[in-house]
Order: C-alpha cells, then sequence, then structure tokens
C-alpha cells in the first residue's frame, strides 16, 4: 500500500541514514503508520478494511536526484558520460519517454 501524503516518512543525506531509520523503527510507529493508511485507503473503499487483511509490511527506500529534493519532480533525467546512459525515471509511466531519450542518444551515435 502507497500513499501520495503518507509514504515519505524522512528525508535523508545518505542511503546509511535511512536504513538505520528503517532498522530501528517501532511496532507501534508501523501500527501507527498502518492506521493512517488505511484511514485513507477507507476514504475511497469504505469496505476495505473488511474486504483485505493486513499480513506485514515491507519497507523500501526512495532516492530523488539531490537537484529535486526539495520538489515533487516525477520526470525523466535522463545524461551521457561516454559510453554509459544513466537515467533516472521518478515514476514508471515515464519509461515511455526514458525509451525515447535512450534511443535518440544512441542514434546520434551514429
Amino acid at each position: 500500500m502507497s500513499h501520495v501524503s503518507l509514504t515519505p516518512m524522512h528525508k535523508y543525506s545518505s542511503y546509511s541514514d535511512a536504513v538505520e531509520h528503517q532498522s530501528n523503527l517501532s511496532d507501534k510507529e508501523i501500527s501507527f503508520i498502518r492506521n493512517e493508511f488505511e484511514e485513507k485507503f477507507s476514504e475511497y473503499f469504505p469496505n476495505f478494511i473488511q474486504d483485505f487483511s493486513y499480513i506485514g509490511h515491507v519497507l523500501s527506500i526512495k532516492s530523488k536526484p539531490y537537484r529535486d529534493f526539495n520538489s515533487d519532480f516525477r520526470g525523466v533525467i535522463t545524461e551521457q558520460d561516454g559510453g554509459i546512459i544513466r537515467v533516472f525515471s521518478g515514476k514508471v509511466d515515464t519509461i515511455f519517454q526514458a525509451s525515447h531519450d535512450v534511443l535518440a542518444l544512441l542514434h546520434r551515435k551514429q
């Protein structure tokens, strides 16, 4: 489950800080977040709690480019450094733009 206002828990300047925070989350904090999610989902799906069962949680770490750290940028950043093309895609639907950008870079090389 994910929710745009609830999913980002904290901002960190390093990966290790984020891992440490996740490792130290208490059952009380997890329960609080779960209840918030369920309440928000129930606004759109009133039978959510009755129709679904909680099995457990999964945590992940989301990275965003530093230059866009304070914005809600969800576009594609495509960069080329010699023979390496790096793509950062903020949302899954931006893969189409990423594909276009990478193909354009590859065709420009020929």
